[in-house]
C-alpha cells in the first residue's frame, strides 16, 4: 500500500512551505505542532521533500514500533524506513540479546554508513540510549567478496568467527556459515538469501544465492558484501584497552564465588574464547552509539521531548536501582562499566546534527515564547460503525469541494454499501496518483497499517483521510510477539537438588548441584554435578548445559537410575529406536489405509465467510494465514483431513 501521492495535498499549505523552507537551509531547528495521526504523513513528505537521513526518536518503545509501521505504509513499503529496536535486556543482566533483534540494529547502522539513498530510521528513547559496535570497528569489518577474488580460506574464516557469525552443518537464518570443502554458505546479516561461494584453489570461481529450505539456487550474482553479525565483538576490541577497564572494576564487594566466575569469564574473554554471559560484559566492547553513525547533515526529529527525556530519566533511575541492589548483594564488581549512555549526553549529540524538529503534544496553546510551526490539521469525523451517518457526512463532504480517502480492510464491502446508499466512489487497486478534488476514494488496506485518520486543510478545500477506526469504530490489530532473551541461568532456576534429569548421552541421573570438579579446587570452571546409580558422580560442563533436559515421564514413580560405564543407556536407546520404528510402520500403514478412504469434500470460501474472517479484531500472522490456508486445501479434497494444530497463545 502507497499513500505518498496524497502529499501533493500537504506540499501546497502555507504552513508547509513554511516548515519546509526553514529546513532547507544549511543549518537549522523548528518547533512543530502537529496531530499525532497525521503525524507519520508530515514526516514520509518530509523526508522525500528534504533528500536526507531522518532519525525519529519516540519516547517509548511500543510508540517507535507503531510510528515505523505506519511510516512504512504511507512511504509505500519503502525499504530505506527502517526500525532501529531495543534490547530487551537492562545492563548488569546475564541476559544473551535476542539476535534478531541485534541483527536488526545492524542492518539500520549499516544503511547509515552505505553512503546510498537517505535511510529514515525510528528508534525509542531506550534504544539510542543502549550502547552499539564502535563505528570505526563496524566500517573496518564490512567487506565484499567478488567473483575472481583470491582468499586466504582460513583466514576469512576466522574473520566471520571474529565478525559473530556462527558456524553450523547448514545456514539456516542471518549470520550463519557453513563450510564443506572449498564450498562455503554465507548468509549475510541484511542479505534476503545465503549464498554459496565455490572456490578453485584460493580463487573464487563463482558466487550464486540460493533458497536454503531446498538448497536450491535462484541467482548467480558478482559479488556479495558481509558485515558484522553481533554487535558485542570481543574479538575486534583493543586487548591493551580491555585489560585497562578490567583494572579499573573493583570485585572487593563480590562473594568469593562470584569473584571466581568474574575471574574466569575475564580470562576466557581475554584468550578470545565465547562467553554465554556476553550481554553482561557488554559495557567493556560497545563503545558506539546510533548517532555516532547519522550523519551531521541529517535530520533528527525528536516527538515530545519532554516525554523522552523523562522516559529516558525513568530508564536511567531503573538501572542506578539495579547496579545498587547487584552491588549490595555481591553480585556485580564496583565501577563495572553500563552499556547506557545518559540522555544528558545523547542529548548534546544530537545538537550537533545540522537540522533538528521537535514535535510539541498537540493542543498546547502556551507556546508563545517560541516560533511555532502549526500543521493544518484537525481531528476526523468518527463513526463508530453507523454506516449511514458515514455515508452521508462523506456526501456532503465531497459535494463541498473535500477530498475523502477511506482506507479499509473491508473495502469490498464498504464498496457494497456506498452503492446500496447510491454514493459515487472509486475503488482503485493502488493509490498511483493523486485522488480529485471533491471525490471519495476506497482503499483496502494492505501491510503496514497507515495509523489512525485525520483532516487537513488545503487551499483547495481539503482532505479527510479515515481508517477502521473512525468509520467502524474498531480496526485489526497487529499482534506482536516481545520474544525474551535467553536466560542461560533459566534451567538451573528451574530444577532443585533431588530432581530427576536426562543427559543426551549418558542416561538418567539425579541433580545434585553445582560446584567444582574436586572439593579442594577454589578457582577454575563450574559444573552441574548429576548422581547416578552406585553414587557414581558426573561433571557437565555449564557449556554442555543444552544435553540435559529434565526427566519427563508419564507416572509419577521415581526412575531407575542409569548405571555409568556400561551400554544400560545404549541398550535403552536401542529399546526406543526399536519401538519408534514400529510405531512408525504401523503409523505409516494407518496413514495408506486412509488414502483409500473417501470423505466429504466441502466447497470453496463463498463471500459470506470472507466478510466473516474480515472482522475479526486481529491481524493474521503469516504462520496463521499459511495454517488457515493448508486446512482449507485440506478441507476442499475427498480424502479425509488428518490435521493437527497447536497455537502458542503467549
Amino acid at each position: 500500500m502507497d499513500l505518498s501521492s496524497l502529499s501533493a495535498f500537504l506540499e501546497p499549505t502555507p504552513q508547509y512551505k513554511l516548515l519546509s523552507d526553514t529546513l532547507q537551509k544549511t543549518s537549522a531547528s523548528a518547533t512543530v505542532q502537529a496531530l499525532p495521526e497525521a503525524t507519520p504523513f508530515l514526516l514520509t513528505t518530509l523526508w522525500r521533500d528534504l533528500g536526507v537521513p531522518v532519525l525519529v526518536i519516540a519516547p517509548k518503545p511500543e510508540e517507535a514500533r507503531r510510528l515505523h509501521e505506519s511510516l512504512t505504509a504511507w512511504s509505500g513499503n519503502d525499504d530505506s524506513v527502517l526500525h532501529f529496536p531495543e534490547t530487551e535486556t537492562l545492563p548488569f543482566e546475564r541476559v544473551v540479546t535476542e539476535i534478531d533483534t541485534a541483527q536488526q540494529r545492524l542492518r539500520a547502522l549499516h544503511a547509515l554508513t552505505t553512503g546510498v539513498g537517505s535511510p529514515m530510521l525510528v528508534a525509542s528513547s531506550v534504544a539510542v540510549a543502549q550502547r552499539t559496535l564502535a563505528r570505526y570497528s563496524f566500517e573496518s569489518n564490512v567487506h565484499a567478496l567478488k567473483v575472481n577474488d583470491e582468499v586466504d580460506l582460513e583466514d576469512l574464516l576466522n574473520l566471520w568467527r571474529r565478525m559473530g557469525y556462527r558456524f553450523e552443518s547448514s545456514v539456516y537464518g542471518p549470520g550463519v556459515v557453513s563450510r564443506r570443502g572449498g564450498i562455503i554458505d554465507i548468509f549475510p546479516v541484511g542479505a534476503s538469501l545465503p549464498a554459496r561461494i565455490e572456490l578453485w584453489g584460493n580463487e573464487i570461481d563463482s558466487i550464486r544465492m540460493f533458497d536454503p529450505s531446498n538448497q536450491r539456487s535462484t541467482d548467480m550474482v558478482d559479488s556479495i558484501e558481509v558485515i558484522p553479525a553481533h554487535e558485542t565483538l570481543p574479538a575486534m576490541t583493543d586487548r591493551d584497552q580491555l585489560e585497562s577497564e578490567i583494572s579499573r572494576i573493583d570485585v572487593s564487594n563480590c562473594t568469593e564465588q562470584q569473584q571466581n566466575r568474574i575471574r574466569e569469564e575475564f580470562s576466557q574473554l581475554l584468550e578470545g574464547h565465547e562467553v554465554d554471559d556476553l550481554n553482561l560484559y557488554a559495557g567493556f566492547f560497545n563503545h558506539g552509539t546510533l548517532l555516532d553513525y547519522f550523519p551531521r547533515d541529517g535530520l533528527v526529529v525528536i516527538l515530545r521531548p519532554p516525554d523522552v527525556a523523562g522516559t529516558a530519566w525513568d530508564t536511567e533511575e531503573r538501572i542506578h536501582e539495579l547496579r545498587t541492589v547487584k552491588e549490595d548483594r555481591g553480585e556485580l564488581p564496583y565501577n563495572f562499566p553500563s552499556f547506557h549512555v545518559p540522555w544528558s549526553d545523547l542529548e548534546t549529540q544530537t545538537e550537533t546534527v545540522s537540522k533538528r524538529i521537535e514535535v510539541t503534544q498537540w493542543g498546547v496553546d502556551d507556546l508563545t515564547y517560541q516560533q511555532v510551526h502549526a500543521l493544518p490539521f484537525g481531528s476526523a469525523p468518527t463513526f463508530l460503525g453507523k454506516l449511514d451517518s458515514f455515508v452521508e457526512e462523506a456526501t456532503d463532504l465531497t459535494t463541498g469541494g473535500q477530498t475523502v480517502v477511506a482506507i479499509t480492510a473491508h473495502s469490498k464491502r464498504l464498496g457494497e454499501i456506498l452503492a446500496d446508499y447510491g454514493a459515487d466512489a472509486s475503488l482503485p487497486g493502488a493509490l498511483t496518483k493523486t485522488p480529485e478534488a471533491g471525490k471519495l476514494t476506497v482503499l483496502q488496506a494492505e501491510g503496514a497499517s497507515f495509523g489512525d485518520g485525520f483532516a487537513m486543510t488545503t487551499p483547495g478545500g481539503g482532505l479527510i483521510v479515515l481508517g477502521d477506526t473512525e468509520i467502524f469504530g474498531i480496526a485489526k490489530q497487529r499482534r506482536t510477539a516481545r520474544r525474551p532473551g535467553v536466560r542461560w541461568d533459566a534451567f538451573l532456576s528451574e530444577i532443585s537438588p533431588g530432581d530427576f534429569v536426562v543427559h543426551v548421552e549418558h542416561g538418567i541421573g539425579e541433580f545434585v548441584g553445582t560446584g567444582r570438579a574436586t572439593d579442594e579446587e577454589s578457582e577454575g570452571a563450574e559444573y552441574l554435578i548429576l548422581q547416578y546409580a552406585q553414587s557414581d558422580r558426573l561433571y557437565v560442563p555449564m557449556e554442555h548445559l543444552d544435553r540435559v533436559t529434565h526427566y519427563v515421564a508419564p507416572s509419577d514413580h521415581p526412575p531407575h537410575l542409569t548405571r555409568l560405564g556400561t551400554q544400560e543407556w545404549s541398550r535403552a536407546k536401542a529399546r526406543a529406536e526399536r519401538s519408534t520404528r514400529q510405531m512408525a510402520s504401523e503409523l505409516l500403514a494407518l496413514y495408506a489405509a486412509r488414502e483409500l478412504e473417501k470423505g466429504h469434500a466441502h466447497g470453496p470460501d463463498t463471500p459470506w465467510q470472507a466478510e466473516l474472517e474480515e472482522s475479526f479484531p486481529f491481524e493474521e500472522t503469516p504462520d496463521q494465514v499459511a495454517t488457515l490456508s493448508e486446512v482449507k486445501d485440506d478441507m476442499e479434497l475427498e480424502k479425509p483431513m488428518d490435521r493437527l494444530v497447536c497455537g502458542d497463545v503467549g
